[in-house]
């Protein structure tokens, strides 16, 4: 028996192989003829939202063209999900549309798809974060927490997305721990300064400490480039505000003894960035003053120190803010209570 050629669930099949074969304007004339001969096919909605939502995906930052594709991808997928054989539709058409959502803003259109999606598909590695998104875009945290705490004990990736959400909440020791248990897994230095900012955030002198331990690290990392430690950069700013200076000047500034004091200018020395000469008046004294590089190195370690407590700052709240620059104080410092306990 001959087959119809216009018969709309053929057209739409054939509309399907060409959009399988990448040939985007074939499936898009196909599936455009299929739907004139019935407007609800699936398949021919199908394929004109995935293409729009390529082409939307393509155009994004040209906000008009963007704005339309992605208005034309939602229309036919949702008409795709609407019109499914059996009332069960692609997952990855409703994936497709779920991310449409989230793109338009529509978070709480996303959410009960994304939701029955992660359940369905327990391998879709993408599924939990977006359903995150759009719990996070909708404003609905406190669900979003409560779904967040019963995924993320078998989906670690999900901890830091979990204290970020405790975070909204001023949950701030919930945070902290909940980044403690992602930073094995995911070391990075934003997360570690997240991690630093929401133990500030929490209070208490054990959450200093350990926020003083974090913020160690990352102040090390972010001097480094300039070859110098945060002891020397201390060292490097006491001398920058009172040079030339002798050792016992620089040493009572920076509470530290003599043999430290010694020590640090020594290191310093042998990198050329400070210079010793004997005083004038008293040749059994030395006076230290900057060379050149030192400065300069001193320019460049500012600038990356400041740069840190930017970041480290931007999540917290004004108190919290105000005892991060005194713990950076006292790490640059590194006075006496540090070096006590260094002993």
């Amino acid at each position: 028996m001959a087959l119809d050629p216009t018969a709309a669930d053929i057209t739409a099949q054939l509309a399907g192989l060409y959009l399988r074969q990448n040939k985007i304007e074939d499936a898009m004339a196909t599936a455009e003829q299929a739907l004139k001969v019935s407007p609800s096919n699936s398949e021919a909605n199908r394929v004109l939202g995935i293409v729009y939502a390529a082409l939307a995906e393509a155009s994004s930052g040209r906000n008009g063209k963007n704005d339309e594709n992605l208005a034309k991808a939602i229309q036919y997928l949702e008409q795709a999900v609407a019109h499914s054989q059996g009332g069960v539709s692609d997952p990855n058409v409703r994936a497709t549309l779920a991310r449409a959502y989230i793109n338009q803003g529509d978070f709480d259109k996303a959410i009960p798809l994304l939701t029955d999606l992660v359940k369905q598909e327990p391998g879709w590695g993408d599924g939990p974060m977006l359903l995150a998104e759009a719990y996070a875009g909708a404003g609905r945290t406190a669900e979003g927490i409560t779904w967040l705490e019963g995924r993320a004990a078998d989906d670690p990736r999900l901890l830091a997305t979990l204290a970020d959400f405790y975070e909204r909440e001023r949950r701030w020791s919930d945070a902290a721990a909940a980044y403690e248990r992602a930073l094995p897994r995911l070391r990075t230095a934003e997360l570690r300064a997240r991690y630093a900012s929401a133990l500030l955030n929490a209070g208490g002198r054990q959450n200093l400490t350990k926020a003083r331990d974090v913020l160690t690290e990352l102040t090390a990392a972010a001097l480094a480039p300039s070859g110098i430690d945060g002891r020397q950069l201390a060292v490097l700013l006491v001398l920058a505000g009172c040079e030339p200076a002798s050792q016992q000047q620089a040493a009572r500034r920076l509470g530290v003894d003599r043999t430290t004091m010694v020590a640090l200018l020594d290191a310093l020395e042998d990198k050329g960035l400070v210079a010793r000469r004997p005083h004038a008046d008293d040749r059994r004294r030395n006076v230290v003053e900057l060379t050149q590089v030192g400065r300069d190195t001193l320019r460049q370690a500012t600038r990356a120190g400041d740069d840190a407590e930017h970041r480290f700052a931007q999540p917290l709240d004004a108190a919290a803010a105000r005892q991060l620059r005194e713990v950076l104080y006292a790490l640059i410092r590194e006075g006496r209570g540090a070096q006590a306990a260094q002993r």
